[in-house]
């Protein structure tokens, strides 16, 4: 269990885990008297020890009990959901309240703490306006029903014993310094005095008393905590809880009025008025917390001083009340002070249920009702029945006069002596020794009565062909209705065709201008009554139906048309009165005509459009259904004259832009193209005539070209559609303006060198306007894209330079003058004579250079026009004469390692070409020599060899490093680097192994060293564990155990003790795995170690590393026993004395601590003797 103890205010659950039982079982527990004890195991499979005290708690446990993780009354959270409005105060409440599930009794005499407590951290998220226990919900799990019935047993053992002891005004709530509107600690009290005012029906407990309020009135001065100071929070906090209790006065059924009391400044010490010397008493806010004994208290704001009165309202009657007075200051507030109980005064009680309708006759009515749901703390005396006279009149009803009934405790009656057939309202009071009730809902009930009279005839709002609507007048006391019909033609008699409570009805299904009979009859719950008068109704006529569909009769004209139509088959009961003839057009016309004939002519429509036409027939009944449509289309016409031709824009030199429009009749069919003819202007042309068409197309616009500048043409067009073409337009007349020159004829062109060309041309036709300048283009082809402007000007020719050899050129020339520029020439070519060779390109040429020679390759540069016959290499002012045309050359005979440069220059007919670019090419150096390779040292675990530099020049030099088991087997790589040395780790022991290096550069690889061979040595054993002690009676056996890697070889070991801080000797030497030592001192700690030590076959040995040291404290002997060794003293041999070489020869300088002890004493010696040489140097 933990060591740590904890006080417990009251019943606490404790947790106590056995790690030796599973299941857990329970464990024996000691307890103070007066105490008891419940084990249980929760459903977790935890052992709980419940701990129940009948003693009263002190303020120590009380304080103590908030810090109590699990305590045996866990507080239950729950949000509230709604509001219940039992009371509230005439302000607003600023913050949220809390609610705690769990209550308990006022009078609780077994000395068990409130199941209420709250935590510091609930929060609800809903505003709690009253006290209702349908707001809350108990907790529901299986550790509360566990306390239930632990605290059941409890109870049963306190009322069997002899003693039964009562503490009033314990509070066993925490701490309530907290802000009581986010986390407030409810309360309870129980209280074994209690003062009564019999004037007001109601208890009162002042509890104003100091001893009864557990709150001292001495001075407040600050406590010294068990930390050893007091904060100034808890100065003010204490100071706050010395409130008195509230003042209840004016105590009705639902109101009461509650007075706080000022604190008193004068119970402050002298010192702690000066340190809170700016704290007034207005600054000071109080709060009130009222609620009943068995739910949450709310708390509601009073105010600051000295208006201090509360008004509480809306509290229920005849109910207890715990009211009590908390004081703060912004978030720090004090305990609350000792509550006061009261109780409300009686009231009336609560009104009771409607009536309810059980039976009924023509004179009597039976009802009952449900009893008042809450008697307001005085019982029922009786309850009064009352209704009104049963006239109906909605006047009398707004003020109706009642007349009571019934008056006893029973919740049913029956009311006699009322009128058949009448509507009685009736409400009902509940009465006690306070008074009357508000009166019950008002419900109305009838009596029975006789069957309805006869009715009026139904009367007539509709009479169709098919159908006749029907309507009568709705009395009073008619439930329901009957209409029979009767058809004389059938002989059936009388049919019922509705039956309901509407006042309204339609027959359908009925035959057209026939004569029916109807009659009508009430009915209520006591019978039918007579049937009406007879009534003679006749139906109406139908419609006509449709005509046939109309159609063409005659010839069809653009213009006009005549339709005919035949009498529809069935007139509808009467004669046809006249055809209403409907007529619509695709073009916007209408027309609505009436005419008795069955044909008629329509005129005034267009031509190629088409018109839809029905037929209606008429009677006395009204319009028919119409017939079907028929379709017309009027035969189209040549279209009409469009207008003019018009200019758009400015006329051009060699063409006009023009726009007609459509005209104003297409004919009945759509335009399908425009027919432009153009006339060159003379005089007594004829427009019908003369002239070529320029256009034939659907467009209503056109760009005519062609024309020549200068001149006056006339433009007409016409339109045409399916039937033809329409007649001309009027003439339009366009001159066109003047023109850009012609093409320059007779271009000329001479070569003068392999470079120039000139160039010369003739002036053209001007076209009306003089020429301005010349524009000459040159191209490698006669591809139009291809050309560039090379000249731009007024001159007639022009020398052309800086052109290639041996080349064909193409060129034209072209005019231009204020209109424009006017064509270019047909492109003439000219061949350029042949020239040197030009020069190579360095980005073709390339090379591969070795120690003593390079070979050069290129690509042959252009030969323009004379093939290349050679080339000359020039390196480093020496020159190679190539007599063939070859693209590749050897230069041999040079040094290594060195940079020439080199150009290279092409020979043909005409003469050499130009040198190319300078090319910097660099020979390889020779290829490294082989170095010399020596072992620097050699362990069991590495090799470490080195090799002498073959590095001669600025040539960077890589060497590689090869290794091998045998002189025969493959060497490998261990190493490629640039250093001259190399270490070689976990090697194996007692192992030959054979090196060689060879140097690498950009020449190649060197020859290999001479191969080095070396033999890797015997490794030392591994450590061993610390040794084990094995206390003895006089001494300790000393184990330890075999490396784990020796297993088949020969191991010794060396055992070294020590005294603590001591130096290490050696005590024992062999091949056994333990010792006995024995020379112990009592109260001294030894130390012991082991090292292991190989044995090879040629008497040679390999010292391993000591292992960990392990201490061995011997135990001072008590006096007993020395008493034991005196009685029996045992002569004890003295040690021979040890030289200081013995003792100096026993000591493993390999030690860490005899090095570090030997670092120390050199040091201090270093720092002793400098010292000294400043001393005597000053």
């Amino acid at each position: 269990m933990c060591k740590r103890c904890c006080c417990f205010a009251g019943p606490a659950s404790v947790t106590i885990m056995s790690n030796c039982s599973n299941p857990p079982t329970a464990v024996p527990v000691t307890v103070p008297p007066g105490q008891y004890v419940q084990q249980l195991i929760d459903e977790r499979g935890v052992l709980r020890t419940v701990y129940i005290s009948s003693q009263p708690f002190s303020e120590s446990a009380t304080a103590v009990e908030s810090n109590i993780p699990n305590g045996y009354y866990v507080p239950l959270q729950m949000p509230v959901q709604g509001t219940a409005g039992n009371f509230s105060a005439r302000m607003n409440v600023p913050r949220r309240l809390q609610v705690s599930p769990q209550t308990t009794s006022t009078n609780n005499v077994n000395g068990l703490p409130p199941q209420n407590g709250m935590s510091p951290q609930s929060n609800f998220s809903q505003e709690y306006h009253g006290f209702s226990q349908q707001n809350l919900s108990a907790p529901d799990d299986r550790n509360y029903q566990a306390r239930q019935k632990l605290k059941k047993k409890y109870d049963n053992k306190s009322s069997r014993s002899s003693h039964s002891v009562t503490y009033s005004n314990r509070n066993y709530a925490a701490d309530s310094n907290n802000d009581p509107f986010e986390s407030h600690d409810i309360r309870k009290f129980q209280h074994s005095n209690h003062s009564r005012r019999n004037g007001d029906s109601h208890h009162l407990t002042n509890g104003s008393g100091d001893a009864d309020r557990g709150h001292s009135s001495a001075s407040v001065s600050p406590q010294v905590s068990s930390e050893g100071y007091e904060s100034e929070e808890d100065v003010l906090r204490n100071f706050f809880s010395t409130v008195r209790p509230v003042t209840v006065e004016n105590v009705k059924a639902r109101s009461v009025s509650i007075t706080c009391t000022p604190l008193d400044f004068t119970q402050l010490d002298t010192s702690l008025l000066e340190k809170f010397g700016n704290l007034r008493e207005g600054d000071l806010e109080y709060y009130v917390c009222c609620g009943e004994p068995t739910e949450k208290q709310r708390i509601f704001t009073a105010g600051t001083a000295p208006q201090l009165t509360l008004q509480l309202v809306e509290l229920r009657p005849h109910t207890e009340y715990l009211v009590s007075a908390q004081v703060g200051i912004g978030d720090l507030k004090g305990k609350q002070s000792e509550p006061v109980t009261f109780r409300t005064a009686k009231a009336q009680p609560d009104p009771p249920e409607p009536a309810i309708y059980v039976s009924r006759t023509k004179n009597a009515l039976s009802i009952k009702w449900r009893a008042s749901r809450n008697d307001n703390g005085a019982k029922v005396l009786r309850y009064i029945v009352e209704h009104d006279q049963g006239q109906g009149d909605e006047a009398v009803q707004q003020q109706p006069q009642w007349t009571e009934c019934y008056r006893g405790l029973n919740t049913q009656t029956k009311i006699t002596k009322l009128q058949p057939n009448s509507t009685y309202r009736f409400r009902i009071f509940a009465e006690n020794e306070v008074g009357l009730s508000t009166p019950s809902p008002v419900v109305a009930y009838a009596t029975a009565g006789l069957p309805p009279s006869q009715p009026d005839p139904p009367r007539v709002v509709e009479a169709a062909a098919h159908h006749v609507v029907f309507e009568w007048e709705k009395r009073p006391g008619e439930d329901s209705y009957t209409l029979q019909l009767e058809d004389p033609s059938t002989g059936h008699g009388f049919l019922t065709k509705y039956h309901g409570h509407d006042a309204c009805c339609t027959c359908t299904d009925l035959t057209r201008v026939t004569e029916y009979k109807v009659r009508l009859a009430a009915e209520n719950s006591e019978g039918v009554g007579a049937y009406s008068d007879v009534i003679n109704v006749t139906t109406g006529a139908q419609l006509p139906r449709c005509p046939s569909k109309p159609y063409v009769k005659g010839r069809l004209q653009p213009t006009s048309f005549r339709v005919q139509w035949d009498a529809p088959t069935d007139s509808g009961g009467e004669p046809v009165i006249e055809y209403v003839v409907e007529c619509t057009g695709t073009d916007g016309f209408r027309l609505d005509h009436s005419s008795p004939d069955n044909q008629l002519l329509v005129s005034g429509v267009q031509p190629g459009q088409t018109y839809f036409v029905r037929v209606h027939a008429c009677n006395s009944t009204g319009k028919g259904a119409p017939s079907d449509v028929c379709m017309i289309h009027t035969p189209p016409v040549a279209p009409g004259i469009p207008t003019p031709p018009a200019l758009v824009g400015k006329p051009k030199p060699t063409g006009v832009a023009l726009r007609w429009e459509a005209p104003e009749s297409n004919g009945g069919e759509a335009i399908s193209k425009y027919e432009l003819k153009k006339i060159i202007y003379y005089e007594g042309y004829s427009s019908e005539n003369d002239g070529v068409v320029v256009y034939y197309g659907p467009l209503k616009e056109n760009h005519v070209e062609g024309l020549s500048a200068g001149k006056v043409y006339c433009f007409l067009v016409r339109a045409y559609n399916s039937v033809g073409p329409g007649p001309w337009s009027d003439v339009t007349q366009v001159e066109t303006a003047p023109g850009p020159p012609d093409a320059p004829e007779t271009l000329r062109l001479q070569a003068k060198s392999a470079s120039v060309i000139l160039a010369s041309w003739k002036e053209p036709w001007s076209n009306g306007a003089p020429v301005t300048e010349y524009k000459l283009e040159q191209a490698s082809s006669e591809s139009p894209d291809d050309f560039t402007t090379i000249y731009t000007g007024s001159k007639l020719s022009h020398e052309i330079k800086n052109l290639n050899p041996n080349t064909e050129y193409f060129f034209r020339v072209s005019a231009s003058n204020f209109a424009g520029s006017g064509p270019s020439s047909s492109p003439h070519s000219c061949w350029t004579p042949p020239a040197v060779p030009g020069a190579i390109q360095i980005s073709s040429v390339s090379h591969l250079a070795s120690p003593t020679a390079i070979t050069l390759s290129w690509i042959a540069p252009e030969d323009n026009g004379s093939s290349i016959t050679g080339y000359k290499i020039d390196f480093d002012g020496h020159v190679r004469v190539v007599d063939e045309p070859v693209e590749q050359f050897l230069l041999d005979g040079l040094q290594p390692d060195s940079v020439y440069r080199i150009r290279i220059q092409a020979t043909n007919g005409i003469g050499d070409g130009p040198f190319s670019a300078p090319l910097k090419v660099k020979t390889k150096p020779v290829a490294p020599d082989a170095p010399v390779l020596e072992v620097v040292s050699v362990s069991h675990n590495n090799i470490k060899v080195k090799w002498s530099s073959v590095m001669k020049s600025s040539v960077e030099v890589e060497y590689i490093l090869e290794m091998a088991f045998n002189k025969k087997d493959v060497f490998q790589n261990v190493y490629r680097g640039t250093l001259t040395n190399h270490k070689l780790n976990k090697v194996k022991e007692d192992t030959p192994y054979f090196f060689r290096v060879y140097a690498v550069n950009e020449a190649g690889d060197g020859p290999p060293s001479a191969v080095v061979e070396c033999r890797t040595p015997k490794a030392p054993p591994p450590a061993v564990k610390g040794p084990k002690v094995l206390p003895a009676e006089d001494s300790c056996i000393l184990q330890w155990s075999k490396p784990s890697q020796a297993d088949g070889e020969d191991i010794s070991y060396i055992l070294q003790c020590a005294k603590a801080n001591g130096v290490f000797v050696d005590v024992y030497k062999g091949s056994d795995l333990s010792y006995k030592y024995g020379k112990f001192e009592p109260g001294v700690s030894y130390q012991f170690r082991v090292k292991p030590v190989r044995l090879l076959s040629d008497a040679r040995t390999i010292p391993g590393s000591w292992s960990p040291v392990t201490v061995h404290a011997v135990p001072i002997p008590s006096f007993k026993e020395v008493a034991q060794s005196t009685e029996a003293p045992v002569e004890k041999k003295r040690p021979p004395r040890r030289t200081l070489r013995q003792l100096v020869k026993g000591v493993d300088i390999s030690d860490e601590r005899v090095a570090i002890f030997t670092a120390g004493v050199c040091v201090l010696i270093c720092v002793v003797l400098i010292s000294s040489y400043i001393l005597l140097s000053n």
